[in-house]
This record gives structure tokens, sequence and C-alpha cells, in this order.
């Protein structure tokens, strides 16, 4: 039955966007329904949805195996996830436990990464066009307004296309309606669905569009009624600042502040709007399956952020958190789908286990990295290829000793000075079994050699020369390792640069990337004992020293490597849940079916208690020295969203 969003809802949505402009943080607490075959056919058709921390990115098995062989083939690779049941992803893990309880399951894994809600509700609502952000990343059709876009959904409506077994390829038009009636089949046959849509919202859309302005952030193209509530609630605050003369707009120019704020707003009001679409949409397709909503988790956890002429510092990750909680207060309690579903919370701490969270505890020692860490550097960022490097480089030892014959590499292949020509070579020969890059004392090619010494089965004097190789991809693991490490110890944000581009820091970065590292492994190659160390190599800190050699800003800097390597640097690898952090979405997934648990379950108190706990908790000082003032502004709002 469709559910009419009535003004309860839009009144809900302008309090939330007024309790984000004053923090908040939801209390939450934990609290059997079997799941059961809707269809009768003897099989739980699951289908999950989101983006890339459902789809497993990140994990070994996320790409084709050829991608993590050959890792310039990435470009042709299914990069976007969508039907990719990795390994350990918690949808993986869902389905192996029910078969465990004896079901037979088929996983329909739908998630694509990147995507927000608005993405999920554009495959499901005809009526429902995108935004920038999805021109951006998704679009290529004659007819929407294509801003450089990757075409995910083409892509993904392609393989879609194949695996049905049409013959040539679709137009993109085709393409995308082929993946929009794969994604409502496959609703129609659910007996589970888990959603877990809203962490791109709150992470790629808006951190993208609050640093570097990237989209759009006007509310009135989402909803006008919505939008002049806002304006009132946000003149309320602005008003509070100015009784404690807290002139913000002398702190951060209005233009500045004004971007930012609405930029968060846009990305709540967005979700919460598409959530119900979608919600509107399964319950069409299907009224009978058993849906189990995530909660979105807080990728800025922990982050700070300063403002010149500001003493105090900012608590940006948990402003970012406070976002993010009224989206999930919306999505548990607010919503009028919210008695629909199960809900997931898997918040404690702000979010599960990231990758960010594994790279910090790295003790410098490259042998305890897992392959998924080194397999961001070789593979998730397109501009590192570390492993590729260093196989071309070693080449080059191998050349400049005479120890490797290429004579019969094809005409205009500058494998020693040209990474991409070298990997052509390297792969023609693993996929071919050409002789390219041939070493003859060996009596095998380079792919050859390298597989064997990753083995362990290489005799003297090969095994001593592949020490080499080993010693230097170690190294480079460890430089870029500690490098990383490095930036997300920088927690606190500098909130004058929110706006600027990141184009200079991202190259200062990647010169320092590259030059470090080939420095370090030349030294790894000539010395058997070299070990190194970022603090030798940087004694004021590797951040502070490129700003300086490149001519910005520290605390420009300082926010590109804080912010970019948690959302962005590493295509976003270290916002991604790890192999623990699977676990925990799968067991709280698990938890909420088996013990039927819903939103107003697990959110605790009056919203109104909530907003002027929160106050007292995250502004206690102001709330001390102001307190009526914050008081008699809390009171504006909630008259302002009744």
């Amino acid at each position: 039955m469709k559910k009419t969003i009535s003004g309860m809802w839009r009144s809900g949505v302008a309090f939330l966007l007024a309790l984000c402009m004053v923090a908040s943080c939801v209390p939450f607490s934990a609290f059997a329904k079997e799941v059961s075959d809707t269809n009768d056919d003897g099989v739980i058709n699951y289908v999950s949805l989101g983006a890339s921390n459902v789809n497993g990115y990140g994990m070994f098995g996320y790409g084709e195996e050829y991608m993590y062989e050959y890792p310039l083939l990435k470009a042709q690779a299914n990069i976007f996830g969508y039907k990719r049941n990795t390994p350990g992803s918690y949808p993986v893990l869902i389905k192996e436990y029910l078969e465990d309880m004896g079901h037979t399951v088929n996983l329909s894994q739908m998630a694509i990464s990147s995507m927000r809600a608005e993405e999920v509700r554009f495959l499901l609502d005809d009526s429902y066009t995108g935004d920038a952000y999805t021109d951006w990343r998704f679009i290529d059709v004659p007819g929407y307004d294509n801003r450089g876009s990757q075409n995910w959904f083409y892509g993904a409506g392609l393989l879609e296309w194949n695996m049905q077994g049409k013959a040539g390829n679709p137009t993109p038009e085709e393409a995308v309606e082929t993946l929009k009636e794969a994604y409502r089949k496959a609703i129609r046959e659910a007996d589970l669905i888990t959603l877990d849509v809203g962490i791109n919202n709150f992470g790629v859309y808006a951190s993208n569009q609050i640093v570097s302005n990237m989209y759009e952030n006007d509310l009135n193209t989402i909803d006008p009624e919505i939008a002049a509530k806002y304006a009132e609630g946000k003149a309320y605050v602005l008003d509070l600042l100015a009784g404690m003369n807290a002139d913000i707009y002398s702190i951060m120019p209005a233009e500045q502040l004004d971007h930012m704020v609405d930029s968060m707003a846009y990305a709540l009001v967005g979700f919460c709007l598409s959530f119900d679409a979608i919600m509107e949409q399964i319950r069409a397709l299907n009224p009978d399956a058993q849906i189990t909503v995530v909660s979105i988790q807080n990728l800025m956890y922990g982050l700070k952020a300063t403002l010149p002429g500001l003493d105090a510092e900012i608590p940006f990750g948990e402003l970012f958190g406070s976002l993010i909680n009224a989206a999930n207060v919306y999505t548990a309690t607010l919503s009028p789908y919210c008695e629909e579903y199960n809900y997931a919370d898997v918040r404690k701490g702000g979010r599960v286990e990231f990758f960010s969270d594994e790279l910090l505890g790295y003790n410098g020692d490259p042998s305890t990295l897992g392959r998924d860490m080194k397999d961001c550097f070789d593979i998730y960022d397109n501009d590192l290829y570390i492993k590729a490097r260093i196989q071309q480089l070693f080449s080059n030892y191998l050349i400049d000793n005479g120890l490797m014959d290429i004579s019969t590499v094809p005409a205009g292949f500058d494998i020693k000075g040209n990474l991409e020509h070298f990997a052509l070579a390297y792969q023609y020969c693993g996929l071919n079994g050409a002789n390219y890059l041939n070493i003859p004392a060996y009596g095998g090619t380079l792919n050859q050699f390298l597989a064997e010494g990753a083995a362990g089965t290489l005799a003297a004097p090969f095994a001593d020369i592949y020490a080499i190789y080993d010693r230097a991809l170690n190294t480079a693991y460890d430089v870029m390792a500690e490098i990383f490490q490095a930036g997300l110890e920088l927690d606190t944000l500098d909130a004058s640069s929110f706006g600027e581009r990141f184009g200079p820091v991202e190259d200062a970065l990647l010169g320092a990337f590259f030059g470090t590292l080939e420095d370090a492994v030349l030294k790894a190659v000539a010395d058997p004992d070299f070990k190194f160390d970022l603090d030798a190599y940087y004694p004021d800190g590797i951040y502070k020293t490129l700003a300086a050699q490149a001519g910005l800003s520290e605390g420009f800097v300082n926010t590109v490597a804080a912010m970019g390597i948690r959302t962005g640097i590493g295509n976003s690898f270290f916002g991604h849940p790890n192999a623990n952090g699977q676990v925990e979405l799968k067991n709280a997934v698990i938890k909420a079916m088996d013990e039927d648990i819903t939103g107003k379950d697990v959110v605790s108190g009056e919203v109104q208690n909530m907003v002027i706990n929160i106050a007292k908790d995250v502004w206690a000082q102001w709330v001390e020295k102001y307190g009526p003032s914050v008081q008699l502004t809390i009171d504006k709002l909630i008259a302002l969203a009744e």
C-alpha cells in the first residue's frame, strides 16, 4: 500500500535539519523472526542493496582474478561491484549463515559502488531522473545532463545484458533499462532484502561537495517547503551565535559557511526523500519480503577542525555524525515505512572496523600487512600500481645486469621507461605465453620467475636474485603504509580550506609518494639491511614538509591528507569495512532478524529530550555559559518543526 508523505514527514525532516545545526548523537541499546520462503519454491532469495560497503570493495575477490595479477587491466574489469559475491563480504556471510541453518539460498548481490540512496531510487522509480552526482558517476544516456559520467550504470547494465545472453552491445538507454528491470525482478522474487544505503550521501557526496563543491546543494530542487523551513531554522541558529558574541561569519566567510551547511542539508533531505521512495517501490514490487535496514556509519568519526580566530576546536566528526544520526533517527522512527523492516544498528563507536583502523595499527613490518592492504596499493588506487612499478624497476635491474633479454618485445614498446608499455608486455607474457621479458639463464619469462619466487621454489642463484625483488616490493609497501598511516594520524582539519580544490595537494602527495618510494626501493636493492623509516626521511613530518615544498598552507595539506585518505585517496579503500567490519555487519543484521528488532526498539528517548541532552554534551561549554539562549533556540526549532 502506498503511504502518503504527509506534512508530518516534512516537519520531521525540517526538524532534523535544524537538529543538525546544534549537533546530535543518538543513544542506542540492543533488542525471532525466522526468514521464510515467501515464494514457496524451496529457496531463500536474498537481495542485497547498497554500495561499496555492501559489495566487499577492498577485499580479495571484489574484482576478477586477472585484475589482481595485471592491475592495469582494472579498467576492463567489473570495478563497480555489481553481482560480485565477494568472499567475506557481509551478504555472503549472511548467505552462509542461512545455509548453515539448512536453507538453500540464492544471493542477488545488487549493490553498486558509489551509489547513494538517490541512485537506488533512480533504478526503481521511473519518475526520478537523478541529480548532478548521478550524472557525474552513473549516467551516459542522451537526454540526461551528463557531466563527465564514468558510466557505471552502463557498465553494470552491460554486464547484466551479457549475463542474460543478449547479443551485441546495448545502447546506453538499453543498458540502463536492462539494469532497472534486473533490480525490479530481483526485488519481486525476494524473500529477504537488506537495504544499506546512505553512506555515500554522507561520504563521497558530502565530503567532495563540502571540500571541493563538485555537485549541487540547492534544497529547492528537492522540496521547496522543506527548503523554506530550513532557511528559517538556520536564521534562528545564526541569531543564537550572534547573541553569544560568536559572529561565525567573521571567522568563516558567509558564502563558505552557507556552502558547507547547505551541502549537509542537501545530503540529509535527499537521503530521507529517496529512502522513502525506495521503500515505496520495494513494497509495490513485493509486499511480503522480509527487509532489514542497516544504519549509516560515520566516515569522519574522530576528526576535529579549526578555524582562524576561533580558540576552540570544532568537533567536526561529531557534527558530521549529527547529520548521519539525524538520517538514522529518520529511518529508525520517523519514516512512514519504519514498521516495515527490521533495523540493524552498526554504529557502536561511530562505525564498524574499517581498513583505516587496520592501517592505524600498522607496526612498520610489511610482512604483517594483509593481502587486502597490499591490493590497495597495487590495484585500488589507479595512480599507484605499486607492484607493477616494482616489477618494472626490477626488470630494469635485470636488463642493466645482462640477465633479461627483451629483443622480442615489439617495436615501439618502451618497457624501461613507460609503465603502461611494461605492464602490457608483462600481461601478454602471462596471458598469451609469449617469450617477451625472457630470462635466458633461468629458462623462462619474468612472469614465471616471479611466480616461482613467490612460491619459494627457486633454486640458487635465482632465489637470491628474487630476494632483491621481494625486498624492493616489501619496502614499497612499507613506504606507502607509513605515508598513509601518517595521514590517518592527522585528525584535525582546517575548515578555512573547505571549498578549495584538492588538485595541487594531490599532485604534491603523488610526487612525494613516488619520489620517496623510488629512493627507498633503490636503497633496499643495494642494501639487504636497509629499513625504511618515514621519520628519518621527513624529520619535521611528511605533510608539513610537503606543504613547505609546494608552497601550500600546512592546514590545507593536512585537511586533504586527513579527509582524503579516509574518503578518496586510495580510491576510498580506507573508508570501507575490512574483514572484521564485515563480520560486525553480518552479526548486526542477523541479530536484527533473529530478535525482530525495529528502529523504535533501538532509538531511546523522545526526540526533543535527545536534542537538549546532546546540546549539553556536544556544546557543554556553550550551554553552561549561554544555556537560556541555547534552550530558547531549541524551543524555536521545535516549534518550527511542529
